[in-house]
C-alpha cells in the first residue's frame, strides 16, 4: 500500500477541511444520508486489505512450491539414490502434501485457475512415482542382499528393523513361495523376476 506524506494530508486538511465542515452544516440532511455509505465504505478497504493480505500468504506457499518443485527436480531426484528408506519416504510424505494443498485449493479456485493447478499436480504427481519406484528399486535390491549374506547390515533400512526381521524369518522358514509374495508385495516386481533372482 503506498504512503501518503503527512505533510500532503495536512495540507489537505487546512485547505480543504473548514470548506468541508460548513458544507456539512448547511446540509445536515444529506449528511446524515451519506455518513452510513462512509462507513459501509470503510469496511470495504477494510475488508479489501484482510482479503489481499489472504491471498498474499497464498501467493508465498505457491511461491514456496514452485521453489520446492524446481529443487526436487535439479537436486533431490539426481540424489535419490544415496538416501535410505526414511530419508524417501520423508520426501513422499512431503511430496503427497503439496498434492493435497494444490487439489484444496483447486476446488477454491475459479474454474479458469484450474488448469494451472492440475498442470502443477500433474508435476508433483510425476515427482511421486520417482520417488515411490525408487524406494521400490531400493527395497528390492537391499532384500536380494540381505538373501544372499546373512550377515549383510543394511543401512538403507535404518529404522525398518522389523521390515528385516520378518523378512529374515521368512527366508529361515524356507518356503519360496512365502518368500517371493512377501518380496512382490513389498516392491511391485513381477512374481518372474522375483523367482528368478531369489532362487
Amino acid at each position: 500500500m503506498a504512503k501518503i506524506p503527512v505533510k500532503l494530508v495536512y495540507d489537505v486538511a487546512k485547505t480543504h477541511g473548514p470548506k468541508a465542515i460548513k458544507l456539512a452544516l448547511a446540509n445536515k440532511e444529506l449528511m446524515n444520508e451519506v455518513l452510513p455509505a462512509i462507513g459501509k465504505g470503510a469496511e470495504k478497504i477494510k475488508e479489501y486489505q484482510a482479503n489481499r493480505k489472504d491471498k498474499k500468504e497464498e501467493n508465498n506457499s505457491d511461491q514456496f512450491r514452485k521453489i520446492n518443485i524446481k529443487d526436487y527436480k535439479k537436486n533431490d531426484l539426481s540424489k535419490l539414490n544415496n538416501l535410505n528408506r526414511i530419508q524417501l519416504i520423508k520426501h513422499k510424505h512431503e511430496i503427497e502434501t503439496f498434492i493435497s494443498q494444490i487439489s484444496h485449493k483447486e476446488k477454491q479456485e475459479l474454474a479458469i485457475k484450474k488448469p494451472i493447478y492440475s498442470k502443477n499436480i500433474k508435476e508433483w504427481n510425476s515427482l511421486l512415482v520417482q520417488i515411490e519406484n525408487q524406494i521400490a528399486v531400493m527395497d528390492y535390491h537391499e532384500y536380494l542382499n540381505i538373501y544372499n549374506n546373512h550377515e549383510y547390515e543394511s543401512t538403507y533400512f535404518k529404522g525398518f528393523e522389523r521390515k528385516v526381521l520378518s523378512f529374515k524369518k521368512i527366508i529361515e522358514e524356507d518356503s519360496n513361495e512365502t518368500l517371493y509374495h512377501f518380496i512382490q508385495a513389498q516392491t511391485n516386481r513381477d512374481l518372474a523376476t522375483i523367482e528368478q533372482d531369489f532362487s
